[in-house]
């Protein structure tokens, strides 16, 4: 995640800071940091073999466990997914259109979500090169994070709100009990 919403509300600074949440299954996407113009924010709690796979990344930084991600995410320009595999419940990708903000995947992280498109709710690559692309033209074009960031939050509240989800398991009650 990103440094103050500037990407998003207020356009990205000459020196933007851009996070990743790491986690131990998918140290290899630590590789997708190829942007070293970047500063990369990390939140949770990372074992010892994960801030040492991390000491060639300057500008990783890792703020621990975090009680509160509405912070963070309201701190954040873009959240960045490099998972070079799908695991867990995508909830970094959910959780970001709750807040509001950007996300770029890649297209294996994505998997299970839906309904996404590259380029309206979601940015989407394919590997570690398309990954720094990616970054390269959004700092280049920062405007475009706010309209994805627009999409991404209709693509939760018609999908993955409260109310969507008690509606769905109110019809599933009253159907089968």
């Amino acid at each position: 995640l990103a440094g103050a919403g500037r990407g998003v509300r207020q356009g990205l600074e000459a020196d933007p800071a851009v996070a990743q949440f790491v986690c131990k299954k998918n140290v290899d996407s630590l590789g997708y940091l190829e942007n070293r113009a970047i500063k990369y924010r990390a939140y949770a709690q990372f074992s010892p073999r994960i801030l040492e796979l991390a000491k060639p990344y300057p500008k990783v930084s890792f703020l621990g466990y975090v009680e509160d991600v509405r912070r963070v995410y309201s701190e954040a320009d873009l959240q960045v997914v490099g998972n070079t595999r799908a695991t867990g419940l995508r909830t970094r990708i959910v959780e970001s259109f709750l807040y509001g903000v950007p996300v770029l995947s890649t297209v294996e992280a994505a998997k299970g979500v839906s309904p996404i498109s590259d380029g309206r709710n979601i940015l989407l690559v394919a590997d570690a090169r398309g990954f720094a692309r990616a970054i390269a033209d959004v700092l280049q074009t920062p405007a475009c994070l706010a309209a994805v960031a627009a999409a991404g939050h209709a693509t939760y509240k018609a999908n993955y709100s409260r109310e969507v989800s008690a509606r769905a398991l109110s019809d599933l009650l009253q159907r089968y009990f």
